[in-house]
């Protein structure tokens, strides 16, 4: 990354949360290094969400660049939209929920500077909850978070409360990449991101909180654990042709960090599936177990093979 300074833009994806977007464009609004440009993709909003972005936009002439979706498109799609708007060199982003605190881009801009090396930079964070307020730091020893070379720290979720890092800055042109790939999934569509751009390139980090992530009772990560681990799946294999560029013992890590997440969720899917077993259970419970083993023994536990057996009793017992 060049030590000169370059404009900059801020990518906001908009669904249903007229509250939220103004809290989160109010921030960026608020930053001592204000952007060049803010890309507002809306997601035909059935509140007055686009009437707040015309208003916006109206207040400050030539700032923002507002698209309102005609058709309901997706984060996954329109995260690329957003990206594909940006006219500066640089680019960030911030979902429709979350906010950034005052010196977000500045302190990024100057560390992106200060680490030529680097071609993308995150920011330690605090986890808010719906109301803004803090419900805790993403960690309290920032000097600890992966930077550099962290494409096996990305895969293997190696990172505080195995939150990734997010909301990076870095160049516009890496992004449009990054995120014409990661639309092809619907969930963790962010981690495709996360891998895409940390297979190409080193980060850095600043250390300073930067911005709220907000968590809701109805995240994601509360879903089905079995759609996870097939989501996860995908995505591994779909970037494998990233993953064999690395030299043999990275390589090794990142296959490790794989496999390790992959079993994780594959017993917490036995989990699932114990609980609320269906006719196709059996069946599932035993690929699911079959594939940690396989692929990390050292994780499985009794517990995990008396749900095993739990669940086959239970379905055995369905008509």
């Amino acid at each position: 990354m060049s030590n000169s300074r370059k404009n900059i833009a801020v990518c906001v994806l908009s669904y249903n949360q007229r509250d939220y977007l103004i809290e989160v464009i109010d921030s960026i609004l608020a930053q001592t290094r204000m952007p060049d440009q803010i890309v507002v993709v809306d997601d035909v909003s059935p509140d007055d969400s686009a009437d707040v972005l015309r208003q916006y936009e109206r207040d400050h002439p030539g700032l923002f660049t507002i698209k309102i979706n005609e058709t309901n498109q997706g984060c996954e799609v329109n995260r690329h939209t957003a990206m594909k708007e940006s006219r500066c060199e640089l680019t960030t982003w911030v979902d429709g929920d979350d906010l950034y605190y005052p010196d977000k881009i500045k302190l990024e801009e100057q560390c992106l500077i200060d680490n030529p090396d680097a071609g993308f930079v995150y920011s330690n964070m605090n986890i808010i909850d719906a109301k803004g307020d803090i419900i805790r730091n993403w960690t309290n020893k920032p000097q600890t978070l992966p930077r550099g070379q962290i494409l096996d720290s990305v895969v293997s979720h190696n990172f505080p409360g195995g939150i990734h890092c997010r909301f990076m800055l870095t160049n516009t042109k890496a992004l449009v990449e990054a995120t014409k790939h990661s639309q092809k999934f619907k969930l963790y569509e962010d981690l495709a991101i996360y891998i895409q751009l940390s297979s190409a390139m080193k980060c850095a980090v600043v250390e300073t909180v930067n911005h709220g992530y907000r968590q809701h009772e109805g995240c994601m990560h509360r879903t089905n654990r079995d759609l996870h681990f097939v989501s996860l799946k995908q995505i591994y294999t779909y970037f494998e042709h990233l993953f064999n560029q690395a030299d043999p013992e990275y390589r090794k890590r990142i296959d490790k960090g794989c496999n390790q997440v992959l079993s994780s969720y594959a017993w917490r899917a036995l989990k699932d599936h114990s609980k609320n077993p269906t006719k196709d259970s059996s069946k599932r419970v035993v690929e699911l177990a079959k594939f940690a083993m396989d692929h990390n023994a050292l994780s499985a536990r009794p517990k995990h093979l008396l749900r095993l057996l739990t669940t086959k009793i239970k379905t055995a017992g369905l008509t």
